[in-house]
């Protein structure tokens, strides 16, 4: 939000001195929170991994789907479910329309997911919200009001400038030092969860009493968009056929809005203090609604590979992770050599001739190859008769 609205604000109904404090305090925390845990999360990633995405950006193309496409129309649903007033149903329409929100990077890496693609949805993301936020808030809110909506695309650039330099200079860091990038990986990791934690508790003090009157429609409207947005896009993801951790990000990325966008557009196209009080209030609520979700989501999630762990399965999640990452690795070898041997894990017994390892099998993509191995299974087929 910007200081000047404030000021007006507060020009036409003075706040408590302990309001404008915590404001104060939570724009730092948020502001400076957001450097901190992205220069955190681009000292984790290896600049390669953003490579590989952009050479092959289907993950990203599925995000963009999720993001602009599904989660506005979810949005819009629950508007029509709840029978929400109109500047609650706008509410609910400005935030699902706003690009990812850069936390989502932070949540990523908590839940094991792919950390250089989450870093790339987000900045894809405010740049398709140049055009993609105008067309969705024209289509959507025409039920609820005829005002045209302004797009603060200044706050849309910042975000952007915001998500991608201290990203770039993690990564630079991880690049020229990697033991020194973990040691900033894991400062900046203590001190986002202090700060998200710190911001979480000021916003429900700050605003306790408009999350006390909330009327349940509208709360329940709160809770399911990230949500919903999360299960949808895990589903469009996976029928597309990627792996669980590229579903995750995917996941999370679409369910992580940008708030300071969706704030900065009610500001800036209402002015009247009225609407802004109903406007303003389903952001905050899903805010709450969101970061209770995310950690009981990282809560779950950890609490499932302990227990993993602890049965002593033969295949943990880590070991899992460790050789489907292997496999990537051998692949995009092969890619990079124009040799076309994939390493394919199966269940399935094979024969003699075509295993190699109890759990790896490297297919020769050769049709003579294939042709003699046919032979020879056929010639052993026909001995074993006789």
């Amino acid at each position: 939000m910007e200081n000047s609205t404030w000021a007006v604000m507060e020009a036409e109904d003075p706040l408590p001195q302990w309001v404008i404090i915590v404001d104060k305090i939570l724009f730092f925390l948020q502001s400076s929170n957001l450097v901190v845990l992205l220069l955190g999360m681009g000292a984790a990633t290896d600049v390669k991994e953003i490579w590989h995405h952009l050479r092959r950006p289907w993950g990203c193309m599925i995000g963009v789907v999720c993001q602009f496409v599904l989660l506005p129309a979810v949005g819009f649903g629950l508007c029509i479910i709840f029978q929400l007033p109109p500047y609650q149903a706008l509410g609910v329409l400005i935030l699902t329309c706003s690009p990812g929100g850069a936390f989502s990077n932070f949540f990523t890496y908590w839940v094991d997911g792919d950390l250089a693609l989450s870093i790339m949805m987000t900045a894809i993301s405010s740049m398709v919200a140049f055009g993609a936020m105008p067309l969705n808030l024209f289509i959507y809110t025409q039920r609820w009001t005829a005002q045209q909506l302004t797009v603060p695309y200044t706050n849309i650039l910042k975000s952007l400038v915001l998500a991608v330099v201290p990203s770039i200079a993690g990564m630079i860091i991880r690049r020229r030092r990697k033991t020194i990038a973990e040691k900033v990986k894991m400062v900046c990791g203590l001190i986002g969860w202090g700060s998200v934690g710190v911001a979480a508790v000021l916003i429900i003090v700050r605003y306790r009493q408009e999350l006390i009157n909330a009327n349940p429609g509208f709360v329940g409207a709160a809770a399911l968009v990230p949500f919903l947005g999360f299960a949808v896009a895990y589903i469009a993801a996976k029928i597309v056929c990627f792996s669980h951790k590229v579903c995750r990000t995917v996941a999370i990325e679409t369910g992580c809005q940008n708030m300071s966008v969706a704030l900065s557009i009610m500001f800036i196209s209402f002015t009247d203090r009225q609407i802004l009080g109903k406007l303003v209030i389903f952001p905050i609520l899903y805010g709450v609604c969101q970061l209770a979700e995310i950690f009981t989501g990282i809560a779950i999630f950890h609490l499932w590979r302990y227990t993993q762990k602890r049965r002593g399965d033969n295949e943990s999640p880590d070991d899992l992770v460790k050789m489907e990452q292997q496999q990537l690795d051998h692949n995009k070898e092969a890619e990079a050599n124009d040799d076309v041997t994939y390493v394919v894990r199966t269940s399935v017994p094979l024969p003699t001739h075509l295993s190699q390892h109890p759990e790896q099998m490297p297919l020769q993509c050769d049709p003579e190859q294939d042709d003699l191995s046919q032979d020879a299974s056929k010639k052993s087929f026909k001995t074993q008769q006789e």
